[in-house]
């Protein structure tokens, strides 16, 4: 999905050739990204980076996945995990480097993916999953108007048998 969110924020179709600035953007937030998100313990070198990318633009479901930019250097991934037509019902990713944290990027992206949404789905929700410690994306989630709909063991194991919170955004 390509998306112009303002003159610094852009969506760009993830592609293979984004791996190297993944992979640097995964090693310069190593620390933050690994307390919350499973994956990026699977993620040593650049092919492991690719393989990430391969992952998710090949998947069976639909998904969107998007490279973000902003100022114009890589810094995250905002993925449509799927949208399911029939429960009218899709999931949404992200994640971004430490660099482009504070700068409100995730709320101004939700907030063009959104409208993109109602207006070119028959989609009823939205629904984000993140650790019950990952606070800055609750705060982000809720002020895009999502609501704490339950909570499950977190089957990653990223953070022991820390509670994985399930929102909900109703369009």
């Amino acid at each position: 999905m390509e998306l112009d969110i303002s003159s610094d924020i852009k969506l760009q179709s993830l592609s293979v050739e984004h791996a190297k600035m993944l992979f640097c953007c995964v090693q310069d937030s190593r620390t933050s990204l690994e307390a919350v998100l499973p994956w990026v313990n699977d993620i040593q070198v650049e092919s492991d980076a690719r393989r990430y990318i391969e992952t998710r633009i090949n998947n069976s479901v639909g998904g969107l996945w998007s490279a973000i930019e902003f100022k114009q250097q890589f810094c995250g991934v905002f993925g449509i995990k799927y949208v399911d037509p029939k429960a009218q019902n899709a999931e949404v990713g992200y994640w971004l480097g430490a660099h482009a944290r504070g700068h409100g990027i995730i709320g101004q992206v939700l907030t063009q993916v959104i409208a993109k949404l109602r207006a070119v789905t028959d989609i009823k929700s939205i629904e984000f999953q993140c650790l019950a410690s990952n606070t800055a994306s609750q705060r982000i989630i809720t002020k895009a108007g999502g609501q704490l709909i339950g909570s499950v063991t977190d089957q990653t194991k990223t953070s022991g048998d820390e509670a994985l919170y399930v929102y909900r955004l109703w369009l």
